[in-house]
């Protein structure tokens, strides 16, 4: 397994683009069991990577490629976007409010095409496109198919 400094050094270039003012962190793993690379927190405005699931993910995803780093960047990217996105709060807001699954999951879909958005920017020349867009496009699958099998109910 990388190095924890080593990886900082890959997600620095990422952190000065993004000017962000949100702190990052780098852990081994996540303690609470979610299958997850990173995690954005609005409370503490803290950008959390988990080292062992980038890596298991990113082995996954690309088992005959060396894509560990392209795969902590582009986590780490989508995790800035989070942390970024001016209308994070007005959309959490939201979607605590709502009561309706549909309306939730739609709310949900457009909080992380935002930070999948911002990803693509300030990932531009660091990561190969295509390798970013089976991520962004693996990630977005459980969303869209939900929505879908959700509307499929509603029209039967």
């Amino acid at each position: 397994m990388t190095e924890i400094n080593e990886v900082k050094q890959w997600i620095e270039p990422l952190i000065h683009l993004s000017n962000t003012s949100a702190d990052v962190f780098i852990q081994e793993e996540n303690q609470n069991g979610r299958r997850i690379g990173g995690m954005y927190s609005m409370d503490t405005h803290t950008v959390t990577l988990y080292q062992k699931e980038i890596y298991s993910q990113a082995m996954e995803f690309f088992p005959e490629q060396d894509r560990f780093r392209d795969y902590v960047r582009i986590i780490c990217a989508h995790e800035l976007g989070h942390a970024n996105d001016p209308y994070l709060t007005i959309l959490a807001y939201r979607l605590d409010k709502e009561r309706d699954f549909l309306k939730r999951k739609k709310i949900e879909l457009l909080i992380e095409v935002q930070a999948w958005k911002y990803a693509k920017i300030i990932l531009t020349g660091l990561v190969p496109s295509a390798v970013f867009r089976k991520v962004r496009k693996e990630s977005l699958f459980h969303y869209y198919e939900t929505i879908d099998q959700l509307l499929k109910n509603q029209a039967a």
